[in-house]
């Protein structure tokens, strides 16, 4: 499997941003009854931990029969069974059948890289560890959430939306740092609301393959390769044109979503 970056000049940075952007819109959102029990665990989960620290992040994703817990900023400290009890109160839950992972950027082999938010990370473990193409994730009955206090970026909503997978109502402002969960290609920007003004935004490419991890989050194989640098600055308006916007809004898909990764 190939995680090298495909971006090739300032334009594919720029069209990619704004597929983002546009994929973000609400109306792209499936948001079932699970994603409103799992961003209510992540809710309580948050109260648990987070004690206010806005750097502090926290996303649920259900695959069935794999309940994944992606964190940044702080520890698990308590007990598994106290974690299975919490999310039993919001859905069915099996201990016999459902297994937990706890999902952190060590656990990724990715050491103190940034960028990756909750819920790229929980899309990461899936693709990278348990082998199941990004294609494939929306047909396995993915869901992710993340807080409330938190909602889901653009960059974030945007990915999830391209490729069906239901998530926590985005918010609007942007993230001023944010990577793709597959190639880990890094944007940064500023953190407007794309909507309403034009973000600045750096880019840089990261070429490298990923970590190969275990079943219990060991790390096998460390990722290889350097970072292949392209950084830009990047005005973008979204969305880039009302035929674009009609285009995406009327036929509610791309031909090929991996043309934005």
């Amino acid at each position: 499997m190939d995680y090298s970056s495909r971006k090739q000049s300032l334009q594919d940075v720029q069209r990619a941003l704004i597929k983002r952007m546009l994929w973000s819109q609400e109306i792209h959102n499936n948001i079932t009854d699970e994603v409103n029990k799992l961003t209510g665990v992540c809710d309580d989960l948050e109260r648990w931990y987070t004690n206010g620290n806005s750097n502090a992040t926290i996303a649920v994703g259900n695959l069935p029969g794999h309940l994944m817990i992606a964190t940044q900023g702080f520890t698990f400290t308590r007990h598994l069974a106290d974690i299975q009890d919490e999310v039993m109160q919001y859905y069915d839950f099996d201990p016999s059948r459902d297994v937990v992972h706890f999902i952190t950027n060590t656990s990724l082999g990715l050491g103190n890289l940034t960028g990756l938010h909750a819920e790229m990370m929980i899309v990461r473990f899936l693709v990278v560890e348990q082998h199941i193409s990004k294609h494939a994730l929306s047909d396995r009955n993915l869901t992710i959430a993340t807080s409330t206090s938190k909602g889901c970026c653009p960059n974030c909503a945007g990915w999830l939306n391209m490729y069906r997978i239901p998530h926590t109502v985005r918010r609007d402002n942007l993230s001023g740092l944010w990577r793709n969960p597959v190639t880990l290609n890094q944007y940064m920007h500023s953190t407007v609301d794309p909507f309403t003004h034009d973000p600045q935004v750096r880019y840089a490419g990261h070429a490298n393959q990923a970590a190969e991890i275990n079943r219990y989050g060991q790390v096998l194989r460390a990722p290889t390769g350097p970072f292949n640098q392209k950084t830009y600055n990047v005005p973008v308006t979204v969305p880039q044109s009302n035929a674009e916007l009609n285009m995406i809004l009327n036929v509610g898909g791309l031909l090929n979503p991996d043309d934005y990764d």
